[in-house]
């Protein structure tokens, strides 16, 4: 979160360009080991934003269409419950290509479906070497791109939504594609979309982001602003 503070703009891609409203809330999700989510408010009295750590990657996943209520259901099987941080991580994309490539209702016939660990199935799915891990790449930025919105709407933020995490460079070619943004202003109830499309929304390209927010928070440490 207030590694986000410190990003210049050649450390974002713009995938709703829009006009920030300034002192507007602010969210950032950051899919990685797990799926990191934060809440950013405007104080006055500091004249930045404080960050409101959450443990939103630990709430139940909202599946979309009959493919998503197949991986939730997968996930189920194998865990008694999905959250969101099942799905949105590393472990999650090979989770989402494993489903796809056994899966009796999504598996290709005569398909290739080795076993891949997520790095692979990410380089596989931008170089479209394999179809599989295209499909799994492309679902799990829709399901991202839902989550980006959700939290969007829950805190009106008009300031931005960032997507950080060590998922986001990697996928950041396919993510430009287009996948992430549609479903981000995709939203089931038809009368939110005009909202939608006031909320910036910006991918993070700064894998250094994390210790960037040391320094943005060492910075607020020095200057008194203790939380």
């Amino acid at each position: 979160g207030y590694g986000v503070q410190g990003l210049t703009e050649d450390s974002l891609v713009a995938l709703n360009k829009v006009q920030k409203v300034p002192k507007a809330p602010c969210v950032c999700l950051g899919p990685g080991t797990g799926l990191g989510e934060a809440l950013m408010f405007w104080e006055e009295s500091a004249q930045s934003y404080k960050v409101h750590p959450t443990e939103g990657g630990h709430v139940g996943f909202a599946p979309r269409g009959w493919k998503q209520r197949a991986l939730q259901a997968s996930v189920e099987n194998q865990h008694g419950f999905c959250e969101m941080e099942h799905i949105l991580s590393g472990s999650g994309l090979k989770r989402i290509y494993d489903f796809l490539r056994t899966d009796p209702e999504t598996h290709r016939q005569g398909i290739e479906t080795p076993d891949l660990e997520p790095a692979q199935i990410s380089e596989a799915g931008l170089n479209d070497t394999n179809q599989l891990c295209r499909e799994s790449v492309d679902l799990f930025l829709s399901i991202l791109g839902a989550e980006a919105g959700n939290m969007g709407l829950k805190v009106l933020a008009r300031g931005g939504v960032y997507i950080a995490g060590g998922v986001t460079p990697k996928l950041m070619p396919r993510m430009k594609m287009g996948a992430v943004l549609e479903e981000f202003l995709n939203y089931p109830n038809k009368k939110f979309h005009p909202l939608l499309k006031k909320i910036p929304l910006y991918a993070v390209i700064d894998e250094g982001v994390g210790l960037l927010g040391t320094k943005v928070y060492a910075k607020r440490f020095l200057l008194g602003i203790r939380q």
